[in-house]
């Protein structure tokens, strides 16, 4: 969110949080599409789909242009990271909200570093894909492991009511 707005890339990129009916999603989508960013979408897949091979093998550093379409993207990604706040908290458990950050955390390094031309695009999607990769195998452990303990553990019957005396 911060350059971490990629972040909604954990949101998005890993699709964890990324519920039809959570805001973020809606506004993500809305935000890729939009035509002020159609030349950094050459670039980076803003719409979180996997990555081409030529943005993969990018060696190219942001331009002037394209590091200010980037800051744009990312404020505008930050809002609508915060858009879902609250329906993630509401309809998500803990630990994947807590995976979220940390992806947010992970995807906003990157983008500061893409930003600070510290790495290339193609260097910046790869580590992008890498997260992806991580976020998702702990996702699915986390999820398969919910399950097992739900069907373990069913949920525990209403206690008795005592009669009137």
């Amino acid at each position: 969110m911060k350059f971490a707005t990629l972040t909604l890339s954990f949101i998005l990129i890993c699709n964890v949080a990324a519920a039809a009916d959570d805001p973020s999603t809606v506004c993500a989508r809305r935000v890729a599409g939009d035509p002020q960013f159609s030349a950094l979408a050459q670039k980076l897949p803003l719409d979180l789909h996997m990555p081409s091979f030529q943005m993969l093998a990018d060696d190219s550093f942001p331009t002037p242009a394209e590091r200010t379409s980037l800051g744009r993207w990312m404020t505008a990604e930050k809002a609508c990271i915060k858009q879902g706040d609250t329906y993630r908290r509401s309809h998500y458990p803990h630990e994947l909200i807590a995976l979220a950050a940390d992806a947010e955390a992970r995807v906003a390094a990157v983008a500061i570093a893409l930003y600070n031309k510290q790495i290339q695009y193609g260097t910046a999607n790869q580590d992008l894909l890498a997260i992806y990769g991580d976020v998702t195998a702990q996702y699915e452990a986390i999820v398969t492991r919910l399950n097992a303990e739900h069907t373990t553990r069913p949920p525990a019957a209403p206690a008795a009511v005592p009669a009137p005396q």
